[in-house]
């Protein structure tokens, strides 16, 4: 066993820390798993040649397989991370499941390939051809794709999983006829691409997300149904200039701030759509259905929108400036405030409406930043403090029964607090602060739905609270909101600047996708900000409690431990640990963050006495059990590390867990069959 294999990363967390609660199998190069057929796998390393194999859940990583024949090959759950397969032939292949991060498949057929659930992000596939591919729920965060085939492929959602094509490089690519309904793809180049037939469309339950950097140069006859979205909010533009979307269904598209200078519409169906704010510079919707659309503060000059139906369109402060309104259809078409100087109208006259020299028109398009509108947010096993939040809401005739809550709270007994929550807002449907503790309380219980609810009843009632913003955006992330969970993290900040934990947040995230320079941005102002103005901030409504004494000062000092380790300023890290133990003696969370840090140094002896201390305060922590049962393994006490991973199994069980159970028992399977 490799001493180097350590307990698995949340994947936002820096690559030192071990405290997400999640599990995964052993890694290590040198240890290649065994295909369903030894004999198989000895085929395909010898010769490269290996049709219709069974590789399924083989580990082929950093192996060179280039030019290899693999076609029909069965390597569903195979690992083939940063293997090397250009010009390989996995036509027909099943690759459900499969791990190809990183890998090359420069030139591979990948024609017909099962890729389902398949895990691609930073893959290359410059010129691979993926002709009718099953890509359903696949991850190609930072793909190349560029100049790749995938007509008629399927890139659909799966299982409520959408593909998630973030930062992917996809210029040139060959998209005609492909599925890409509600799929994901912020901060995309997509220039040459030829998208024509292609269908973006997305149901009232799951939006499409897209963000285009580069130009769309053919949509062709594409779909962009309902609810398919383009754009992100807060004016960040989406450049699709010189987009031809003839004959496109882009109805009640969110097309909002959107960059469409010289964009063909001709014959399109924007019905209900809205184009709030976009650049819309001699862009041609003839003939194109724009009833009911939105296009307040859209920019129209030299815009063609000959015998287009504009009926009962919002018009409303935009320039249409020489803009050919020549037979279009304008019943009840809202125009007011707009510059219609030299427009052509309806009837084929020239508007005699006055010249304006300026119209108000918000510029929704300048910038061409990209937003990702997801991440995950780890598990920081942070004490959880009473909300921030103004003393004007705490309750005061229900004070006895708020405080049996808050106490039962505490002691983690949350389906009882629950019950004098829910006994409060009864009382009171008007309170805010018991909306927000029942909500957390519910989180703890992972009922994410029934959480989300309270927050949203919170905002409600408060809704200039930037911590339950923070606190909604998490919820969302684990309920697979990602864009609506980045919309709360920026709201909190718009109404509070200087809170450390949305920066750490969206610092986590910036890491996640691989924007590095941008995640040490935050996490520096996370540092920048505290402990002097983030503890006066985070203070604010907790009197008469004395702040030493709540778990807020520790999470000050864990927040700048986890920055600190993301910028590789360990001592730091070690330094913000111990101040939080300074605190709190007894702190659970600093006591698995610094034995993560022992364990990363391989100092064996101080990461165990560090998780043996938070099982002292809690023995059913299966965090610090998992923890714990890698640290005894690595120092060869195999034993006694079988029994603490037996002992998460059950824990797992006991809560339901179904999913990380199966993981740990796995594990151990195959740890039990290295030391046979």
């Amino acid at each position: 066993m490799d001493s180097n294999t350590y307990p698995r990363l949340s994947s936002v967390f820096w690559r030192l820390f071990v405290i997400s609660i999640g599990l995964v199998s052993v890694s290590g190069n040198n240890l290649i798993a065994q295909a369903a057929n030894a004999e198989q796998m000895k085929q395909l390393l010898a010769t490269k040649e290996c049709p219709n194999c069974d590789l399924s859940k083989a580990n082929l990583s950093n192996i060179n397989l280039e030019n290899a024949n693999l076609e029909n090959a069965n390597l569903q759950d195979a690992n083939l991370t940063n293997t090397n397969l250009a010009g390989a032939n996995l036509e027909g292949a099943k690759l459900i499941h499969a791990n190809l991060e990183k890998a090359n498949l420069e030139g591979a057929n990948l024609a017909k390939a099962n890729l389902v659930n398949a895990n691609l992000d930073f893959i290359n596939l410059k010129n691979a051809n993926l002709v009718e591919a099953q890509m359903r729920g696949v991850q190609l965060r930072g793909a190349l794709l560029e100049s790749a085939n995938l007509q008629g492929a399927d890139l659909t959602m799966h299982d409520g999983k959408p593909a998630f094509l973030v930062h992917g490089n996809l210029q040139g690519v060959n998209l005609e006829k492909a599925k890409l309904r509600a799929v994901w793809a912020p901060c995309v180049h997509f220039d040459r691409a030829n998208l024509k037939g292609a269908d973006f469309s997305a149901d009232k339950a799951q939006t499409a997300w897209w963000q285009a950097l580069g130009n769309l140069v053919s949509l062709g006859t594409a779909i962009a149904g309902y609810g398919g979205t383009f754009v992100y909010h807060n004016a960040q533009m989406t450049n699709l200039t010189g987009a031809t979307f003839v004959k496109a269904d882009l109805s009640q598209a969110l097309l909002k701030g959107v960059q469409l200078t010289a964009a063909d519409f001709r014959q399109a169906l924007l019905i209900e759509t809205l184009l709030e704010g976009s650049d819309l510079r001699n862009t041609n919707f003839s003939e194109a259905n724009l009833s009911q659309a939105n296009l307040d503060r859209a920019y129209l000059v030299n815009g063609i929108l000959d015998h287009a139906n504009l009926t009962s369109t919002r018009l409303t402060n935009i320039n249409l400036s020489n803009a050919d309104l020549t037979g279009a259809q304008l019943d009840k078409t809202e125009l007011d405030r707009s510059n219609l100087c030299n427009v052509t109208l309806s009837d084929g006259s020239k508007s005699t409406a006055p010249c304006k020299e300026k119209i108000p028109v918000t510029d929704l398009t300048s910038g061409n930043v990209c937003r990702i509108p997801s991440h995950d947010l780890a598990d920081l096993s942070l004490e959880v403090p009473p909300p921030n939040t103004a003393t004007a809401i705490t309750p005061e005739d229900t004070s006895a029964l708020w405080q049996q809550g808050l106490e039962k709270y505490q002691k983690q007994d949350y389906k009882g607090a629950i019950e004098d929550f829910t006994a409060i807002v009864t009382i009171k449907p008007d309170d805010a602060l018991t909306y927000y503790q029942r909500g957390h309380a519910y989180a703890h219980l992972e009922d994410f739905n029934q959480a989300l609810v309270d927050y949203n009843q919170v905002i409600a009632l408060q809704p200039e609270l930037a911590s339950v913003y923070n606190d909604r955006g998490a919820i969302q992330v684990h309920l697979g909101n990602l864009r609506d969970a980045l919309i709360d993290y920026e709201r909190a900040l718009q109404i509070d600047g200087n809170l450390p934990i949305v920066y750490l947040n969206r610092g986590l995230l910036y890491q996640q996708i691989g924007e590095v320079e941008k995640s040490k941005k935050d996490y520096q102002r996370v540092l920048a900000i505290t402990p002097e103005v983030a503890m006066a901030s985070y203070s604010k409504g907790l009197a008469p409690m004395t702040l030493a004494q709540s778990p807020v000062l520790v999470n000050i000092h864990l927040e700048r431990a986890l920055a600190h380790g993301n910028l590789d300023q360990i001592d730091l890290a070690f330094k913000d640990i111990e101040q939080a133990l300074a605190v709190d003696a007894n702190g659970k969370s600093a006591y698995v963050l610094r034995g993560s840090l022992y364990y990363a140094r391989k100092e064996w002896s101080k990461a165990l006495a560090d998780y043996n201390q938070v099982l002292k305060l809690d023995p059913d922590h299966a965090n610090a059990l998992y923890n714990r049962a890698w640290t005894k393994y690595n120092m060869g006490n195999k034993k006694e590390a079988f029994a603490d991973f037996q002992t998460v199994a059950t824990l797992y069980q006991q809560q339901g867990k179904t999913q990380e159970e199966t993981e740990v028992r796995q594990l151990i399977e195959r740890l039990s069959k290295q030391e046979d």
